[in-house]
Formats: structure tokens, sequence, C-alpha cells
């Protein structure tokens, strides 16, 4: 399972805060703590996080606000929303992606559960994640191997072997014509008493 470590709680009400924190000890993970939703970002800049507990009410920003501008610049953060007015989300109409939700007030056990899901919704994010590496790795590599097979190719044929393989290819009855046609020229050219590099030339 993908390791979580770390849990940034951020609330302003400073018993909650520590409570939360303490919780978060207790599950063997590392309580970080912030008052509102700019201390909270100033502690991102120098601090990794794996989870956020987020209050939606808070002084200045709210907790909306700030799980919006996690998911731009700490998008691999797994965010949970904990708060007593959940009527705060009803008609938004752009949400950043949760983990779960947690109305309080609520018990140590409801807590470890959105940790766990905070836990699973990070690594499935970090597999999407890894998994467009790999099909990006893959979608270059196909490409490299097929502009390089062209440009062998093309060093190959001349210019007027690849004219001539197209017009076979997409042309046949174009092409027999033209053939005809230089035949019948070449004959020509012979009866009026032509010579041999002027007849060539015909052909071509």
């Amino acid at each position: 399972m993908t390791t979580l470590s770390s849990v940034l709680i951020v609330d302003d009400e400073p018993a909650v805060r520590d409570l939360m924190a303490r919780w978060v000890a207790s599950l063997g993970l590392c309580p970080k703590t912030a008052a509102s939703a700019e201390e909270a970002l100033v502690a991102l800049r120098t601090q990794h996080c794996d989870l956020a507990v987020i209050d939606l009410m808070m002084p200045g920003h709210d907790g909306l606000w700030l799980a919006t501008e996690m998911q731009r610049d700490h998008p691999h953060t797994a965010v949970v929303f904990a708060t007593a007015y959940t009527e705060l989300l009803d008609g938004t109409a752009q949400q950043p992606p949760v983990a779960d939700m947690l109305v309080k007030p609520f018990q140590r056990e409801r807590f470890a559960l959105a940790v766990d899901r905070g836990r699973q919704w990070r690594k499935e994010t970090l597999e999407e994640i890894e998994w467009h590496a790999r099909l990006s790795a893959e979608v270059h590599d196909r490409a490299a191997h097929v502009i390089a097979a062209v440009a062998e190719r093309a060093a190959d044929v001349s210019e007027v072997d690849a004219l001539s393989a197209l017009a076979t290819q997409t042309m046949p009855e174009t092409m027999a014509h033209s053939e005809r046609v230089a035949r019948f020229a070449h004959s020509v050219a012979r009866e009026m008493g032509m010579d041999r590099e002027s007849c060539g030339e015909l052909e071509l």
C-alpha cells in the first residue's frame, strides 16, 4: 500500500486542531498544523504532506479556496474536508477532488477511516500519474522508431524511385499509361534517327 506518513491539520479552532493532531500521532503518522489557509500554504512551500484535513469555514480564505490552490500546486496531496456546515458545498460549480468529508462533530474511528480513504486516494492518483508517464514514454519510443525507419527508407531510395513507387502504389493505371507513352516515344525517336542519348532521355 502507498505510504502515507504526514498529515496537515488546517483548522482555526485550537482545541479541534490539537485533538486531530493527537489522533494523527496515535495512528503512527506525523502531524502538522496550520490555523488558516494562508498559513497552510506557507507550510506546504517548505514541507511535504501526504494528506491535508481542512476545515471549510475559516477566517480569510476558506477551505474550498485552499483545496483549489493545493490541487494546482500540490496535486499529490490528498484532501479531506472537515466541517459542521455541509451546505457550504451545495451549489458549488467546481469542487476540487477530495478523498472524504468529515461532518463535525466526529469520533476518532471516523477520523481514522478518513485517513485510510486519503491513503487510497493518493495511491490511485500516483498510479494514474505513473501510467500516464509510461504511456507517454511508449508513444515517444514508437514515434522515434517510425521516424528512424522513414529516414532510413528515404536514404536508400532516390527521389525518382520514390515517386515511381508512389505512383505504382497509388496510381497503377497512370503509371502503366506513362510506361506505354515512353516506349512509343522511344520507338518513334529511333525511326527518326535520334542518337542513343536522346532516346534515353525520352525514357525518363
